[in-house]
């Protein structure tokens, strides 16, 4: 299979899970963009590893928890006295 018959098929799934992770479309449509982009340069390795939809959803997790970590980090707040 190459990478755009994966992306085809799979992209509504895929919305789909990052919606139900992010609780919000557009952040979900962002992850996603940015997970298939990195899974186009590295198809090879991922198609060959037997099981791309597992590994391409895995790095949509890691990529919603990758974004939380950040945003928390720019969203600390001091605390009052």
């Amino acid at each position: 299979m190459t990478f755009e018959e994966f992306a085809a098929t799979r992209l509504r799934g895929l919305l789909r899970y990052a919606v139900i992770l992010t609780g919000d479309s557009e952040l979900a449509q962002d992850v996603v963009q940015e997970v298939l982009a990195r899974a186009q340069v590295k198809w090879g390795r991922i198609e060959r590893a037997g099981a791309p939809d597992a590994y391409v959803r895995q790095m949509v997790l890691n990529e919603y928890l990758s974004w939380r970590r950040r945003w928390a980090v720019r969203n600390i707040q001091a605390v009052g006295e």
